[in-house]
């Protein structure tokens, strides 16, 4: 178009910065926003969300807020624009400083909204203020704005991570009788701390409660022509398969493979099927208690159900075989990895090291730890306890003297 002397629109461009963008190419928006400009074309304020959200998304909070300066002057910046602003200083930890731009909105005339309320609320939660986040909130609704359950979800997963059950159990009480209905991810969020907590009773009495077997049903009564019939207040729930999948594993974590097992079977019997962090768990319980047959048995039906095994099944179940001796199908499944093309992390390169020296093959181990270090990944404590430990069995105390101080000076 523009060889021909054709400037496209700005919607045209902006769909092509908001492409570039979403793809993850931040250099290449700041281009594209500089041809633009060159050719004529002013940015609008969807322009500038998406500048902002480029820059913001990967930590160059400096230049999102030059940004945000410059195109405020000229009034092209709305409540989207403060609130990715407040999104990228609490992602970094920085929630009061995000919390500040909401006095700034209110000088501005920009009026925040439940968005903005529930950004800022998860900031405190994720630095562990989760009080001071709920105090945030009620402030902040008292002056207008409209709670909601996304909000209410903020609080209960704060509250559970920091292990204050019954308030978080209070919470979705408190959303009842303020009219909200909690959703699944609310009592997701519940069955997983209480799973974390080990109290199984709780969590299988949530579920329950999602089923309808033990739910308070809220409802209302509606009359029509004498005859009175109740209606469900709220949305019908469904356990989905972050439900169970929760549950599962942490019954894994917990060794209680009977109970895993039976529970896998019970949701595939009800047509819920797993998916490859719920087959990874059951194969990682089956492998503790030394049932191997059966976890490569369970790989293989992961595969007829036509769920691809990640990184993690293959990881799992090599560490377990490499542990019994049995280094022919440890080292069949990393045959299998390569041609399926499934990336190593530091987790797989740790196995293969540990696993390679155990069946007396130091050069490979050791050229194991060279290749990890080629693709540009940082070896962990078990990476180099693990280097360390076979360089000592093999009497390479220097060797082992030189991991260990390697080791100190990156602070693994």
């Amino acid at each position: 178009m523009r060889k021909h002397g054709v400037i496209p629109a700005l919607f045209l461009w902006n769909r092509l910065i908001y492409s570039f963008n979403a793809s993850g190419l931040v250099f290449e928006v700041m281009l594209l926003y500089s041809e633009m400009t060159a050719c004529g074309v002013g940015p609008n304020v969807f322009t500038v969300n998406v500048l902002v959200h480029s820059f913001v998304k990967v930590g160059n909070l400096s230049f999102a807020l030059e940004l945000l300066r410059s195109f405020g002057v000229k009034n092209i910046v709305d409540a989207v624009t403060y609130n990715t602003l407040i999104w990228g200083f609490c992602e970094q930890g920085l929630t009061y400083q995000g919390f500040g731009f909401l006095s700034e909105m209110v000088r501005k005339g920009i009026a925040f909204d439940a968005f903005s309320c529930n950004i800022v609320v998860k900031g405190f939660c994720g630095i562990g203020l989760v009080s001071y986040g709920e105090w945030v909130m009620y402030n902040l609704t008292t002056g207008g704005i409209c709670k909601d359950v996304i909000g209410f979800n903020i609080l209960i997963d704060g509250y559970c991570k920091s292990g204050d059950m019954n308030y978080a159990m209070e919470l979705m009480d408190r959303m009842r009788r303020e009219g909200l209905v909690p959703d699944i991810i609310s009592y997701n969020t519940l069955i997983n701390g209480f799973c974390k907590r080990g109290d199984f009773f709780m969590a299988k009495s949530l579920i329950d409660e999602i089923l309808g077997s033990r739910r308070k049903k809220d409802f209302k009564i509606l009359s029509g022509n004498g005859n009175q019939k109740e209606v469900e207040y709220g949305v019908v729930l469904e356990p989905n398969l972050i439900t169970h999948t929760t549950l599962i594993s942490a019954y894994c974590k917990q060794q209680v493979l009977e109970e895993t097992l039976s529970l896998y079977e019970e949701r595939m019997g009800n047509g819920i099927l797993p998916d490859a962090i719920t087959y990874s768990s059951i194969i990682n319980g089956l492998c503790k208690h030394g049932k191997l047959d059966e976890a490569k048995m369970l790989m293989m039906e992961m595969e007829r159900m036509g769920v691809d095994p990640n990184h993690v099944s293959y990881a799992t179940l090599m560490d377990a075989f490499f542990k019994a001796g049995n280094s022919m199908d440890a080292f069949s499944l990393q045959s299998l990895m390569v041609v399926r093309g499934i990336v190593f992390d530091v987790v797989v390169y740790t196995i293969l090291m540990d696993g390679l020296f155990k069946a007396g093959k130091p050069k490979d181990a050791e050229n194991m730890f060279i290749t990890l270090l080629k693709h540009k990944l940082v070896p962990n404590t078990v990476t180099y306890s693990t280097l360390i430990d076979g360089r000592c069995k093999l009497g390479d105390i220097n060797g082992a003297e030189s991991a260990l101080e390697e080791m100190k000076e990156k602070k693994c």
